[in-house]
C-alpha cells in the first residue's frame, strides 16, 4: 500500500522575512554562494566553517527573496504595547556597517510614518523612537539612502505626532516647539511636498505652541503650494487603506488649525464617506483614545529630551 505524504507550507512571519534578510546581507559576500546556493551544500559542509555569532558549523540556508516594504510595516504593526521590541529591531538594523547598504536602503518614508504613528498610538515610547530616527538619520543618509527621510511621510508625521502630544500631555512652550520643527525639518533630506500639507500642519503648530507663523523661515518650505489630495476611487477598501495615515495627519490640521483650509475639509469628509460605504471604523477616533490611556502611565523622559540622542558612531 502506497502512503502519500502531504507536505505543508508554512507560512513565514514577518518578523522571520526580516531576520532572514538582514542575516543574508550581513553575511559575508565571499560565503553567500556556499550559504545560499543549495548545490554547495556538501562543500560547505565539508568545509567546517564556524558561524561567528553561534560558533556551531555553518549550515546551508534557504535562498532569501527580495523583501517587500510592507514586510516592515506588518512587523510593527504586530508589536504589542509597551513593546521595546522596534527599537531594538531599529538599533541592530542601522547598527551595521556602513558597507551594508541594502539594509540602509531598504528604510522607506512609509516606514518611518508607520514607526512613528505606532509608536505614539499604540506600542508607546514615541520620544525615544523619534530620537532613535534622529540618532540614525546621518548613518542611513550616509548609505546612501536619502529617500526614508522625506517631506510628505517623515517630516509631516513627525510634526502631526507631537501636535497630538502636545495636546494630550498639555504641553505649550513656543521656545521649544521652534527648536524641535527646525530639527525635524534639518533632519529632512528630500523636501518635495505634492499634498501642500506641509505649511498647513507648521500653522496648525504654531498656533498651538503660540508661535507667530508668519515669523517661521525654514529652508526650503513653500507656503503657497496648492492642496492636492487624493478623489475616492472605485476601490474604496484600497483608497481607504492607502490614505489612511494622509487622512490621519489631516485630522490634526483640522483639529488644531485656527483656519482649515476647505480643500482639506472635502477630503476628510471624502475619506469618511469612503469608510462608512465600506462599513470600516473610524481608526483615528479609536488611536486618539488609545494614545491618551498610553500617555496617562507614560513614564517617559519629556519629549525634548527622550528626543536628542547622540549620533551612534560608524
Amino acid at each position: 500500500m502506497l502512503r502519500f505524504r502531504r507536505l505543508y507550507s508554512v507560512a513565514k512571519s514577518n518578523k522571520q522575512l526580516l531576520d532572514e534578510f538582514y542575516e543574508y546581507y550581513s553575511t559575508k559576500k565571499d560565503l553567500r554562494p556556499l550559504i545560499y546556493r543549495p548545490r554547495n551544500a556538501t562543500v560547505l559542509r565539508s568545509m567546517d566553517l564556524k558561524d561567528p555569532v553561534t560558533n556551531k558549523p555553518l549550515q546551508p540556508r534557504d535562498p532569501v527573496r527580495p523583501l517587500g516594504k510592507q514586510v516592515l510595516n506588518g512587523y510593527i504593526e504586530s508589536l504589542p504595547e509597551g513593546s521595546k521590541e522596534l527599537m531594538d529591531w531599529v538599533h541592530k538594523w542601522c547598527g551595521v556597517s556602513l558597507r551594508k547598504k541594502t539594509l540602509f536602503r531598504y528604510l522607506s518614508g512609509s516606514h518611518l510614518q508607520t514607526m512613528l504613528f505606532s509608536s505614539l498610538f499604540r506600542i508607546g515610547h514615541f520620544g525615544h523612537t523619534l530620537g532613535l530616527l534622529h540618532s540614525y538619520q546621518g548613518r542611513i543618509v550616509a548609505a546612501g539612502n536619502t529617500q526614508a527621510y522625506n517631506a510628505e511621510q517623515y517630516f509631516n508625521t513627525a510634526i502631526a505626532c507631537s501636535i497630538l502630544r502636545n495636546s494630550a500631555k498639555g504641553l505649550v512652550d513656543s521656545g521649544i516647539a521652534l527648536k524641535k520643527l527646525r530639527v525635524n525639518w534639518a533632519k529632512t533630506t528630500t523636501r518635495e511636498i505634492r499634498t501642500g500639507l506641509t505649511w498647513p500642519l507648521i500653522e496648525a503648530y504654531a498656533h498651538q505652541q503660540g508661535i507667530d507663523a508668519t515669523k517661521i523661515t525654514l529652508a526650503g518650505v513653500e507656503k503657497n503650494v496648492p492642496i492636492q489630495l487624493p478623489k475616492p476611487e472605485e476601490d474604496l477598501t484600497n483608497y481607504v487603506s492607502r490614505n489612511k495615515y494622509l487622512y490621519y495627519i489631516a485630522r490634526v490640521i483640522a483639529e488644531h488649525s485656527e483656519t482649515c483650509p476647505n480643500d482639506i475639509t472635502v477630503f476628510i469628509q471624502d475619506y469618511q464617506k469612503s469608510l462608512s460605504s465600506i462599513q470600516k471604523q473610524d481608526d483615528y477616533e479609536s488611536s486618539i483614545e488609545s494614545m491618551q490611556q498610553l500617555l496617562s502611565h507614560d513614564k517617559e523622559q519629556p519629549e525634548d529630551q527622550s528626543e536628542e540622542q547622540s549620533e551612534p558612531q560608524t
